[in-house]
């Protein structure tokens, strides 16, 4: 059965799980897009204090951020048979927090800022679930009410990944703005920047993301 895109609209919006895997779209990558916007500006101003000091912890950031989600997919789907797709959610996300917390109390210090990047990196691999609960969104939502709604769903999803993109960047030119940023003139320009403005870029790099993954696993 073909419906019109406002049906397919009502449908969705009555459907209580459709609305938390949209919202689960949207805090994911949210967390995801200003932990990212913002690690240039951690890995010079936090864990450095220059461009040039911040380059190489970056490429180092990069490496150990990525390299669990590669090697972790290999596991993700036997984990998945063994305990189901909840269970392996819940305590990806509360592993990913845990991460989180260890980065934030790490505060300048970067072996260790490592070592919660890592657990952190390794909680988030149930990302990968995403389309699988989506399509399970979209099964209830036709159980439930005699056809599909694959187009809106599709539709909203993308919105929500640009949205979260533009929210992202937002926040953090906002937070720069707001709590005095300095420039460097050169890449090798050495400068203290605020309390203010560190807090906010450790803010932005752990402590969001912190509570993001907390919503989710709940």
């Amino acid at each position: 059965k073909v419906a019109s895109l406002h049906a397919q609209m009502k449908a969705c919006i009555r459907n209580r799980f459709w609305l938390l895997i949209m919202l689960f779209t949207l805090t994911i990558n949210l967390c995801s897009n200003l932990s990212n916007g913002v690690m240039l500006y951690y890995c010079n101003w936090v864990l450095g204090s220059s461009i040039a000091s911040g380059a190489s912890k970056q490429v180092l950031m990069n490496m150990v951020g990525q390299a669990p989600l590669g090697l972790g997919i290999l596991i993700l789907w036997p984990l998945v048979k063994k305990l189901g797709k909840r269970r392996v959610t819940v305590s990806g996300f509360l592993i990913a927090a845990l991460g989180s917390l260890v980065v934030y109390l790490a505060g300048t210090q970067t072996p260790l800022v490592l070592v919660g990047l890592l657990i952190r990196s390794f909680g988030t691999l149930p990302t990968y679930l995403m389309a699988s609960y989506l399509a399970d969104a979209l099964n209830s939502v036709a159980q439930s009410n005699g056809f599909r709604a694959d187009g809106f769903s599709a539709s909203v999803s993308s919105l929500l990944q640009t949205l979260s993109m533009g929210l992202g960047q937002t926040l953090l030119l906002a937070g720069i703005e707001r709590f005095g940023y300095l420039a460097p003139a050169s890449s090798t320009q050495i400068i203290v920047q605020s309390e203010a403005i560190v807090h906010f870029f450790r803010a932005c790099f752990s402590a969001i993301p912190l509570f993001g993954y907390l919503i989710c696993a709940v």
